[in-house]
């Protein structure tokens, strides 16, 4: 009885070691973990990290460290928040530092870059009511809009140019890179005498771009409605330019790929800024 009992009591011996062994080497593996993730995303052993704790100043910094506890063998952590971007600076003649879009606004610059679709068309006329209602400390309340941009939605056109007929102020118009389709029509609808063009600009013009599907009767209702857009657009376009009807329908029956020289000629522009 003796032998069996202390058969047993080694048994369990022996089987206490394996269970103390197991939940160490576990103990072990999560410290690990914790101490990687903590490098990982606080940045303690790269480029990376070294720099989000220099962007992040002295309270993003005391942030990321309060966010790591250490409870036992396991390493809490919490997740810290990126700092927002910073928008590049510009010190103005004042001496105090300011945003690139604020200096623009307050030197009354818009940029038109991109394809005109409704979101733009929007932020552009929202631009142009603000800066209409604000008379500049200059003076000169003119509205500089500077064109970059391959093509426009009709509509979206057609309603940023009633906006610039109605504002009180002047629309100064400037086509820089590629001004094509539509948005060479908003070019020649600004105030005339201040619509321009940079020397090496490539203007298009042509006429609006459109298409049709569905039943007879609805490709039928599409075609007429972009016949009515396609005499709008000689009309503005003879409103903007001066030039008789006939020529209109010519110079922009097909895409019409012109020079600030040809765009000067066709009184699309009144002049290239060299």
């Amino acid at each position: 009885e003796e032998l069996v009992g202390l058969a047993c009591a080694c048994r369990v011996y022996v089987l206490l070691v394996s269970v103390a062994n197991v939940l160490s080497t576990m103990s072990r593996m999560c410290g690990v973990q914790g101490s990687v993730s903590q490098k990982k995303n606080l940045g303690g052993g790269g480029a990376r990290g070294k720099r989000s704790q220099r962007l992040g100043g002295g309270g993003g910094g005391a942030r990321a460290s309060r966010g790591v506890r250490a409870s036992g063998r396991f390493q809490v952590r919490a997740v810290a928040m990126r700092n927002p971007p910073i928008p590049p600076g510009i010190v103005t003649s004042q001496g105090e530092m300011d945003d690139i879009s604020s200096v623009l606004m307050n030197n009354r610059i818009i940029f038109f870059g991109g394809r005109l679709d409704d979101g733009m068309a929007s932020k552009i006329v929202a631009s142009l009511l603000a800066l209409d209602a604000i008379p500049s400390p200059t003076g000169d309340n003119t509205i500089k809009m500077y064109i970059n941009s391959p093509g426009a939605q009709t509509y979206s056109a057609f309603g940023l140019l009633d906006v610039m007929d109605y504002v009180k102020a002047d629309v100064s118009t400037v086509g820089m890179g590629a001004v094509s389709a539509m948005s060479s029509l908003v070019l020649a609808g600004g105030t005339k005498g201040k619509r321009y063009s940079m020397p090496h600009t490539r203007i298009m013009i042509s006429q609006p771009f459109g298409g049709a599907e569905g039943s007879t009767e609805e490709v039928m209702i599409s075609g007429r409605e972009l016949s009515r857009q396609l005499k709008v657009t000689w009309h503005l376009y003879q409103k903007y330019t001066g030039l008789d009807m006939d020529t209109v329908q010519e110079e922009i029956n097909r895409d019409n790929f012109i020079s600030p020289k040809r765009a000067l000629e066709l009184n699309i522009i009144d002049g290239i800024i060299e």
